[in-house]
């Protein structure tokens, strides 16, 4: 799922239980920029839908939630490794379990988030494997194409990068990198 902010302003936010709950998105024009594009890892529905993004400012990888509302959805599409599980969420300081879609290791772990945002490497690591998938799998503008050079098509479904002349089999993703070069490339089999 691809969004687009189109409010990072506190006192425009709908939901005053959400104000009450998060204060910290006070500073919420300090973490989302107005008409940035924001790919989804997570889909949370508690009292509200929230979104977990992963936030410009950030240097690490933790996503963190932030109200639907804040957005625009540009491609409705969901990931393919996303399921319907639970997470454990504190609202109101009481612990609750609520429904969530991700990928299967933190939708089946209500504890998954915490031990991510604890920096626990095996949790680390799983999140940094389902966010390349999920930044591949559409059409994702935050990706830096290769200008320089090409994807070119070649015999049997085979492309091969201008750049270091890597040929392989692409996945069926929108977007894709050379293992080799690390060059960035739309796949030219997929027309979307």
């Amino acid at each position: 799922m691809l969004l687009e902010c189109i409010n990072n302003d506190f006192d425009k936010i709908k939901s005053s239980l959400i104000k009450d709950i998060y204060p910290f998105y006070k500073e919420i024009d300090k973490h989302l920029f107005l008409n940035k594009k924001y790919i989804v890892y997570a889909i949370e529905f508690s009292f509200e839908t929230f979104v977990y993004i992963i936030e410009d400012d950030k240097e690490d990888f933790l996503p963190t939630s932030f109200p639907l509302e804040l957005f625009k959805i540009i491609d409705p599409r969901i990931s393919k490794s996303f399921i319907y599980g639970n997470i454990e969420i504190l609202i109101n300081k009481k612990e609750k379990i609520v429904p969530l879609i991700s990928f299967k290791e933190w939708a089946n772990d209500i504890n998954f988030y915490n031990k991510l945002s604890d920096y626990e490497i095996e949790y680390e690591k799983i999140f940094e494997s389902y966010k390349e998938k999920i930044d591949y799998e559409f059409f994702n503008p935050n990706l830096i194409l290769s200008k320089d050079f090409k994807l070119e098509k070649i015999e049997k479904d085979w492309v091969m990068c201008e750049n270091c002349f890597e040929a392989w089999q692409p996945t069926q993703n929108e977007m894709l990198k050379c293992q080799k070069c690390n060059n960035i490339y739309i796949n030219p089999y997929k027309i979307f």
